[in-house]
């Protein structure tokens, strides 16, 4: 609670100092309560100038010290909410580069922005808490100002979405989803802008949703993602705009993920319907996968395999061989559904090739996940430890949730059917752990297939030593279990 406290007022000297005399009388929870305005954070006035009374007397001090030029510069800047380089202050600013370095280098010697280097050398700029909100409340004082700032800021925003996203399943998938995390703030910062009632920018923020569907996924967002996704569609309306549309489908892929199956539907229905009517084949070939790929997880095997039929037949029309790879990947997964491991292992096999040739970093180490899964089905595990074994370090790379999820618990399944059971409760504990942080629930079908797999090495064990060895599980990292899998089925076989 005490961290807290300090990181509401960015750990400023003079804010520690009122904090702490109000602490002899209220413990840090009810200080805590009281900060929502941290500017006007007041102290006694015993032994202390007028400026010092409160940390707006403060930065008023500093505000009255700047030129006219600093002045605008901090306002302005205070719509960044998280770090930022000279080129992105420039397009705030709508200044020549020279001359914001000069503005920026005043406003660090009045210790109201801070500078530090990125990893490449550039310096980047961040601005406290607090004087971020006094920034705010300056630049409000001038609506026209304030505007342009923030629609300037909203465009510096989208141009790194528009660089960025795509880059999440290539071989820069790491350095991608490093820069949007260190951009989150900014990002938010633009879309709440954008995704207002009436915002001149409201496609831009439509676009920046549609990019970032994969982000919030990778980055265990989906709750921030669903939040985004859910007001865009809402501001979007019955909008039958591409953009709004995809923002509609962005919604009805996170309640895919998020387990909400029939919404899901309804929502992916209504954009495949739209993009019937406006005779748009590369949309609805788009739709007709992910609604094929609901309908599989709600059981309804027909509906499944004519809609992802016609994604497929859609993607190989258009020459779309990105689009042919996720279409023959569902369809191999509908076929391990319905118990049909050979055909399963031909499609990923083939999705396998596709992906090698596209170069897709994130594709390639998914298809050999789920080339593992069938090789398992088919009883081959042989091919399947060489795929998890082999390539799991690159699985687990990827960063992404349900990918670690569903390496674990294939390993579990393939260390019950080799008689290596002791990682198998570690494996299953680390997997629901990440489950439950994650938001992502199983499929009936998976679930059911993870329990037959599993059940030979859940009957050696008591329950009572199940639970605690689950338990151990779940406080150990998806690359530990990993690791403690290898170990186990590298180790030589036991001799009876």
């Amino acid at each position: 609670m005490v961290e807290a406290v300090c990181e509401r007022i960015d750990g400023l000297p003079l804010a520690v100092e009122l904090v702490a005399a109000r602490s002899r009388l209220l413990t840090p929870r009810a200080v805590l309560a009281r900060l929502d305005d941290a500017l006007d954070l007041a102290g006694r006035a015993v032994d202390r100038t007028d400026r010092q009374l409160s940390l707006r007397s403060t930065l008023d001090w500093s505000w009255r010290l700047l030129t006219e030029d600093a002045a605008d510069a901090l306002a302005r800047l205070g719509v960044f909410r998280g770090p930022f380089g000279v080129d992105a202050a420039a397009a705030v600013l709508d200044r020549p580069a020279d001359d914001v370095v000069d503005l920026l280098l005043d406003l660090v010697e009045a210790s109201l922005v801070h500078a530090d280097e990125e990893a490449s050398g550039e310096p980047r700029f961040r601005i406290l808490r607090v004087v971020c909100a006094y920034a705010q409340e300056r630049l409000g004082e001038d609506p026209v100002a304030e505007a342009d700032a923030r629609r300037r800021q909203a465009e510096v925003a989208a141009a790194l979405v528009r660089r960025e996203c795509p880059r999440l399943r290539g071989t820069h998938h790491v350095a991608a989803l490093d820069s949007l995390e260190e951009q989150h703030h900014n990002t938010a910062q633009a879309l709440d802008w954008c995704l207002r009632p009436g915002s001149p920018q409201l496609a831009t923020g439509l676009e920046m949703c549609r990019l970032l569907t994969l982000h919030w996924h990778l980055s265990s967002r989906q709750d921030e993602g669903r939040r985004w996704l859910a007001r865009a569609s809402e501001v979007a309306g019955d909008s039958q705009d591409p953009e709004a549309l995809a923002a509609w489908h962005g919604l009805g892929i996170m309640l895919d993920q998020q387990g909400e199956l029939d919404r899901a539907a309804e929502i992916l229905r209504r954009c495949l319907d739209a993009a019937v009517a406006r005779g748009d084949l590369a949309t609805q070939g788009r739709e007709s996968n992910s609604l094929g790929l609901v309908e599989m997880r709600r059981g309804r095997v027909d509906a499944a395999r004519e809609l992802l039929g016609t994604a497929h037949r859609l993607a190989v029309a258009a020459g779309d061989d990105e689009r042919v790879s996720t279409c023959l990947n569902n369809l191999a997964m509908l076929a391990l559904d319905e118990g049909d491991a050979d055909t399963a292992r031909r499609l990923l096999g083939e999705v396998l090739s596709i992906d090698e040739r596209l170069g897709d970093v994130w594709g390639m180490a998914v298809d050999r996940l789920n080339l593992a899964e069938a090789h398992l089905a088919a009883g081959d595990l042989a091919a399947a430890r060489e795929g998890m074994v082999g390539h799991g370090a690159q699985m687990l790379a990827l960063g992404d949730n349900e990918v670690d999820v569903e390496l674990l618990e294939h390993l579990a399944v393939l260390c019950t059917r080799l008689d290596r059971r002791g990682p198998v409760p570690l494996l299953l504990g680390a997997a629901e752990a990440v489950r439950r942080a994650s938001d992502i629930p199983p499929t009936e079908a998976y679930a059911r297939r993870l329990a037959d797999g599993t059940a030979a090495a859940r009957d050696a064990v008591s329950p009572g030593d199940w639970q605690r060895l689950t338990a151990r599980g779940g406080r150990t990292t998806p690359r530990e279990a990993w690791e403690q899998a290898v170990e186990a089925l590298d180790a030589p076989a036991r001799q009876d």
